[in-house]
């Protein structure tokens, strides 16, 4: 149902790391849909990190979060900065979380905001 949030079941509702629930043990395991089988967060960690498509994903779902609008999948625009940011996280770091938020923020197109339309009389 889940593949991705089986591998961070050791951790609570506030992050705190545990390996019991209640009287039960619990079960970090999983499988991804391309079969990729992990036991916990760092081997899922290691997982995505290999995924060609991981840091544009990311990259996507923060400039979501960071502009405040659904990026569109078939907007060229989108897509186009969507791509030069999480390449520019690559180039000015390692193209870690960290980088990607920093070429998000640092970006023109975050630092900037497109005037209002003036409302009708």
């Amino acid at each position: 149902m889940d593949p991705i949030g089986f591998g961070l079941e050791n951790f609570d509702a506030v992050g705190t790391y545990r390996t019991k629930e209640g009287m039960h043990d619990i079960d970090a395991t999983g499988t991804l849909p391309d079969g990729s089988t992990f036991n916990g967060a760092v081997e899922l960690a290691n997982i995505l990190a290999r995924d060609q498509r991981f840091a544009g994903c990311v990259t996507s779902k923060f400039m979501t979060f960071a502009v405040g609008r659904l990026l569109s999948p078939v907007s060229p625009q989108d897509q186009a900065w969507v791509t030069h940011l999480a390449a520019e996280a690559e180039r000015q770091g390692n193209g870690s979380l960290r980088d990607i938020i920093r070429a998000v923020l640092l970006s023109d197109g975050f630092r900037t905001r497109q005037a209002a339309a003036p409302a009708p009389p």
